[in-house]
């Protein structure tokens, strides 16, 4: 929901125009960074979908029935989370739409490599030319800059280097920033116009711009293929540059704010084309149009307006914090109605129940049997269809996440495989009473070591023991008090 709030911010950003301040024009875009940056969604009463009727709602679920028998809403996968628990998760089926998902996202990940190792051998060369040139060690131009830092109340060491192709000024450098300047532009400018120039770059220092400025360089990458993205970025660097003028302008009395704008003139006449470097940040820039402008206009923001784009702003963020979370509920109905429909449906077409094989005969032996609650009889459901399990339980199962089926009575839940959707290929289950020879759920998992043999793997509270050669078994454990606190039936071991 990116695009949609980049939208909104440029709305509200033309619709004021200059009755904000240049700052609230720059700061602003933090809220798109934020959201671009945070993959969370947050509920919201403010949702644009919740100004869709239920009656509508309900006419968008019957004609997803309506279309189910036609197409396959979604493949099963399983990953690990941190705790070692396993989560569901389900991929659109693109290739009904003429997409191939894993295609996409290599050529993502090729555009987003691209420009990330291009941005990185730029600022290679840039570091290692760098090394070659020579610090300024005049002592007028080293006590100018120390006065603008005092000024600007500034602690930190920021050294001048002396830069020969550079015909603008430029700030390099996070962690330990440099002013990058050509001696030539030196000997051409003023005390007072060096004065301006420092100022502004010691600005950008103090508002920490060359962080953001990596900040949106890597948001660039990430969202290569989107052209709003791209465009917002734009104009958040023209705003980066206007709101540094703006402060500036503060530190100045009203004279000098004009020989500011000169000192910027002045440059532009000097710089034909200047080539931009990623991940630097310099004095003049091809929006010196409107920075003159606005150095002209230059006063403090109406408190009004201001009020009105924060209340604007609340609510554009939160619909579109809230937009993608609303979505997906609503994405989660229609699949869980869709899943009961189609158990209903897979239920009565099996009328006949199918019986006399070994694996029924093992489940319903341990049915009657409560001291023979072997974990075989589970390992024995891998494989089966979903027609066959729901005729070899006899219970009526619930449905829950993705696509899965919840067997209240028996204590599992059972997920199929995630190509077809057809047979079983996991099964989970918090049952104290299962007997793994032995060993059961609650015990120490050393336990389960003994019984089971060497696991085949160990990671974060998830141990993965191989079964034969027909299935494998994930044990999830506390890694604090090793307490076995579920397991899983895999088919096959991922």
């Amino acid at each position: 929901m990116g695009s949609i709030l980049a939208i909104g911010i440029l709305l509200i950003k033309s619709i004021l125009g200059q009755k904000l301040s240049a700052k609230f024009h720059y700061y602003i875009w933090f809220l798109l960074l934020l959201r671009l940056l945070i993959p969370l969604n947050i509920g919201s009463p403010l949702s644009i979908l919740n100004l869709i009727p239920p009656s509508h709602q309900n006419n968008i679920l019957d004609v997803a029935k309506q279309n189910s028998s036609n197409s396959q809403i979604s493949n099963i996968n399983s990953i690990n989370n941190n705790a070692g628990f396993k989560l569901q998760y389900s991929n659109t089926n693109l290739t009904s739409l003429g997409f191939n998902f894993e295609t996409l996202v290599f050529v993502w990940l090729i555009g987003a490599c691209v420009i990330l190792i291009y941005i990185l051998v730029i600022n290679i060369l840039l570091w290692t030319k760098l090394k070659n040139y020579s610090k300024c060690d005049r002592n007028d131009i080293i006590i100018l800059l120390e006065q603008c830092k005092s000024r600007l109340k500034i602690n930190s060491k920021v050294p001048i280097i002396y830069y020969k192709s550079l015909k603008s000024p430029m700030l390099s450098g996070i962690i330990h920033p440099k002013i990058l300047i050509s001696s030539e532009l030196v000997d051409r400018l003023s005390e007072e116009e060096l004065k301006f120039v420092f100022m502004h770059e010691l600005s950008h220092i103090k508002r920490r711009d060359l962080l953001v400025n990596v900040v949106c360089i890597m948001i660039q990458a990430i969202y290569w293929f989107n052209p709003i993205i791209w465009c917002s970025i734009y104009k958040m660097k023209q705003d980066c540059e206007i709101s540094c003028d703006a402060t500036v302008l503060t530190a100045l009395n009203l004279e000098e704010n004009k020989k500011y704008g000169h000192t910027i003139i002045k440059i532009m006449e000097v710089i034909s084309k200047e080539h931009w470097i990623p991940g630097t940040i310099g004095f003049a820039s091809k929006y010196n149009k409107r920075r003159i402008i606005m150095i002209t206009l230059f006063k403090k923001a109406s408190i009004k307006w201001t009020c009105v784009a924060v209340i604007s702003l609340i609510i554009l963020l939160g619909g579109c914090l809230s937009l993608t979370i609303s979505s997906s509920k609503n994405k989660e109905a229609i699949e869980k109605q869709l899943t009961s429909s189609n158990i209903v449906n897979e239920s009565e077409q099996d009328t006949t129940k199918i019986s006399g094989t070994e694996k029924s005969e093992n489940l319903n032996e341990a049915k009657q049997n409560n001291h023979a609650n072997s974990f075989v009889q589970y390992i024995n459901l891998l494989g089966l269809s979903k027609e066959k399990l729901l005729t070899t339980m006899n219970e009526n199962p619930n449905p829950v996440d993705e696509g899965g089926l919840e067997f209240e009575k028996a204590g599992i839940r059972v997920w199929f495989n995630y190509t077809e959707n057809t047979t079983v290929s996991q099964i989970f289950t918090q049952r104290t009473d299962i007997d793994f020879n032995g060993a059961k759920i609650g015990d120490s998992i050393d336990k389960f070591k003994m019984v089971l043999g060497e696991p085949i793997s160990d990671k974060n509270g998830d141990m993965h023991f191989k079964y034969k050669d027909a299935a494998f078994i994930s044990v999830i454990y506390d890694s604090n008090t090793n307490e076995v606190q579920a397991v899983y039936f895999l088919k096959e071991n991922f």
